[in-house]
């Protein structure tokens, strides 16, 4: 995960950039402008209940008691609920009818190249709290 700090040091072509400025760069450079389609999830009541199907409020109540909050990941076609765990499996990643994704699909999915660059690092800089 990305630390929250200030200064949190990207490269991209052996440019150093600040963190204010790489939400910038997705949007400029990569054409991905995510503000406002990513929200960071922290009750079972925030779970749309398209995902209902696919899973229950207890197993979602477990998952962010032992992994900490999920996010909607609103994509031009589809929503994906996200969540990074780490212990038993590295990240739960799937959309409302209940296909799995790999982090690499959602990138491409997005037009975002793959140079060592994880989901994780685009939900810190664009998610936002649901309210």
């Amino acid at each position: 995960m990305i630390p929250n700090h200030n200064l949190f040091i990207f490269i991209v072509m052996k440019i150093l950039i600040k963190e204010s400025n790489i939400k910038k760069i997705f949007t400029d450079k990569f054409g991905v402008d995510l503000t406002g389609k990513i929200k960071i999830l922290t009750s079972t009541y925030d779970i749309p209940v398209e995902f209902d199907e696919y899973i229950t409020s207890n197993m979602v109540r477990v998952w962010m008691n032992n992994y900490g909050p999920m996010y909607l990941i609103e994509l031009p076609n589809e929503t994906l609920l996200y969540q990074r765990q780490g212990k038993t499996r590295t990240y739960l990643l799937f959309n409302s009818e209940g296909e799995s994704y790999g982090v690499g699909e959602v990138l491409d999915k997005l037009g975002l190249p793959q140079i060592d660059m994880y989901l994780d690092m685009l939900v810190n800089i664009f998610a936002e709290k649901e309210e």
